[in-house]
């Protein structure tokens, strides 16, 4: 691929870009030489004077200097100062539609849930004789409902204004936290530390049991909960 290819910048601002790139890559350092117009010309097929051009938009801009007889150079502080202007482009002109292809694309990404679910479910559970052939058509169900991709991107994607992380020390409410000791979805030393960062709660570990431990081991699930609301309710 060359720089003169059709494309929708005009082909001066591509070779900016070119140039731009390199030194955000650091392939060229502060200080560093850049190469001659015609060597960069010749490598990337392009004319010399639209190669000249670009320099000249990147020496206007402050990132390359001109040493007269000797050639052009990176400037001091053009790396940062290209990172800088690079992020503001992004998020101004191309972020936008970049989310906006997301947006599109995203409920279709989503559904590959309904065969890569399958390898989710079966670590939720330590002990595998559970999974029956029951449980796999009650987990598929909900996904022959016409439109559960885009629910559950929109769900997914939904803004959260609320830092629960930064929040927790400030919940006092009594709080069950329950979790398998073979959890490995959510790993039980998460579910552990969690308990560390919440000022009234209690942590039931159940053995032998994964992720879903109100399905995988019912019994133990529901004692504990009775258990904790006897001790707690008003």
């Amino acid at each position: 691929m060359t720089a003169v290819e059709n494309t929708p910048a005009p082909v001066y601002l591509r070779l900016r870009g070119l140039l731009a790139g390199s030194i955000l890559a650091g392939e060229y350092s502060e200080g560093d030489q850049l190469p001659s117009v015609r060597a960069f010309a010749a490598e990337h097929g392009a004319n010399p004077l639209t190669v000249a051009k670009a320099y000249q938009t990147l020496q206007d801009e402050g990132f390359v200097a001109v040493r007269r007889g000797v050639g052009m150079f990176v400037a001091e502080g053009a790396g940062e100062r290209l990172r800088i202007q690079e992020r503001e482009v992004f998020l101004r002109f191309t972020w936008p539609n970049v989310r906006a292809q997301i947006d599109r694309l995203g409920p279709l990404a989503v559904g590959s849930i309904a065969s890569s679910g399958e390898d989710l479910l079966r670590q939720s559970f330590f002990d595998q004789s559970v999974l029956t052939a029951e449980v796999y058509d009650g987990y598929r169900r909900p996904l022959t409902v016409q439109g559960w991709e885009e629910a559950l991107w929109r769900f997914s994607t939904a803004p959260r204004d609320n830092d629960l992380l930064a929040n927790l020390d400030s919940i006092d409410q009594p709080t069950l936290l329950i979790t398998g000791d073979a959890d490995t979805v959510v790993p039980t030393a998460d579910s552990e530390r969690l308990a560390t960062k919440l000022a009234n709660n209690e942590l039931v570990v159940i053995p032998r049991s994964g992720h879903l431990p109100q399905e995988e081991t019912s019994e133990q699930f529901v004692a504990a909960v009775t258990d904790w609301v006897g001790r707690t309710a008003p």
